[in-house]
């Protein structure tokens, strides 16, 4: 029989020698000739039966501790019956075929002579003394749980901070509830987003009433709030006028266009007190996000037609009189750490995006277009602007793809697709 190489387990001191299987302990055979001899099933047994009388040791102690009592001296019969049989058995079976069931320190008292040496009333002397050696452990001790010191001052005068209660161990290892998965406290989690949809605030979202207020309404109560979102749902075309939106705000705050977004259509349309220079003004603001998978639309055509655009020329090649302010579609002023993607912006009145006086701003993901014989309709302008990127974009209107204006710098373009346009620069 080759040699047993399983390093010893002092928890099971049968570890390397039982060989047991199709043994429940619940269950008893008829006959020693039940057991199997086989390595791969060495002690299953008795490591069961162990098992269930530490676990009862423990359950017991618990309660004892946490009750504050005296801890009894426990000892499970029925498994203490069942451990002295499966020796008394295996040590029969050693006395009539070999010495493969007979513990390990037990056949190296023998001498190497097998179980017939000792002869069978010795062998169950030893089973006994190896029961009384096995059975009880250091958990049936006796020992008195004093009460716990009420806090205070002893008298010796010092102060003495109580140590908070410790639960039981059953309740310490308590499974959760079914359900609930028990978060990772090594991953800190996202902080709550928190929705105000322009509805909720009044916006119709029929394309034809004013929803400014709305609007306004919907920006006063996100801008207080951390990691706020300012929805305009995909559902809804949502006419505003003239707005500024500023600052400063809590930080995380997003403004979300999943519908359509777009001012009065045209300058018939637009109310007299409103500036004609630009339509929607985001101000003083750090770390503001505008995306969306939504449209931002311009209602360019009829300001392009103004007398005074280059194209509407007189008999003499000079423009016409009249008026000629157009509004900017979005601009961004004295803001830091924008973030602008996603979006579709098309038929601007003249400059689809305008950044003044702003540091790191990231533009990605954009399609902005316009008829190639509209005027002045810039796709990206920055102005005494620091730190921008402007990556993986289309444009297509009728004047500059990207025009970078004085006191710039900083500026990364990629993968930026510009025509019909009149380039970057």
């Amino acid at each position: 029989m080759p040699h047993d190489t399983t390093p010893h387990n002092p928890k099971w001191h049968l570890s390397h020698c039982l060989s047991l299987r199709h043994v429940s302990p619940f269950s008893w055979p008829s006959s020693p000739s039940l057991f199997v001899s086989t390595r791969e099933h060495k002690c299953g047994l008795w490591r069961r039966l162990n098992l269930q009388r530490l676990k009862s040791q423990k359950t017991q102690r618990s309660r004892a501790l946490s009750q504050n009592i005296r801890e009894p001296v426990v000892i499970d019969a029925t498994l203490a019956l069942q451990q002295f049989s499966i020796l008394a058995l295996l040590l029969a079976r050693g006395e009539q075929e070999s010495t493969s069931f007979v513990p390990c320190f037990l056949k190296q008292s023998m001498g190497g002579g097998g179980a017939s040496r000792l002869g069978l009333p010795r062998l169950m002397a030893a089973a006994f003394v190896l029961f009384a050696l096995c059975g009880v452990g250091v958990h049936g001790r006796s020992h008195i749980h004093k009460k716990p010191h009420g806090g205070g001052r002893h008298r010796g005068g010092g102060t003495v901070v109580s140590s908070p209660a410790v639960p039981p161990a059953d309740e310490q290892t308590k499974p959760p509830p079914a359900g609930i998965v028990p978060s990772d406290p090594a991953i800190p989690a996202e902080p709550e987003q928190c929705v105000f949809d322009v509805r909720a605030f009044g916006a119709v979202g029929d394309g034809a009433t004013d929803d400014t207020e709305a609007f306004r309404a919907a920006w006063r109560a996100a801008c207080a709030v951390d990691s706020a979102v300012i929805l305009v749902p995909s559902d809804g075309s949502f006419t505003i006028t003239t707005t500024t939106f500023a600052g400063p705000c809590k930080p995380g705050l997003i403004f979300q266009v999943d519908g359509v977004l777009m001012p009065p259509n045209g300058p018939d349309c637009w109310p007299p007190s409103d500036n004609r220079r630009q339509w929607l003004v985001f101000s003083n603001l750090n770390g503001l996000t505008l995306r969306g998978a939504g449209t931002i639309e311009g209602n360019g055509e009829d300001w392009w037609n103004l007398p005074c655009k280059p194209h509407r020329v007189g008999p003499n090649g000079s423009t016409l009189r009249g008026p000629c302010d157009s509004p900017t579609l979005v601009r961004f002023f004295m803001s830091q750490n924008l973030v602008v993607e996603g979006l579709r912006v098309e038929n601007s009145p003249e400059f689809h995006f305008r950044f003044d006086g702003c540091s790191d701003v990231r533009v990605d993901g954009l399609s902005i277009r316009s008829p190639a014989n509209s005027p002045n309709t810039d796709g990206i302008h920055v102005e005494n602007t620091e730190r921008v990127a402007i990556y993986n974009s289309m444009i297509s209107n009728g004047d500059d793809c990207i025009s970078i204006g004085t006191g710039s710098y900083d500026v990364d373009i990629q993968n930026v697709t510009c025509g019909p346009g009149h380039g970057i620069r």
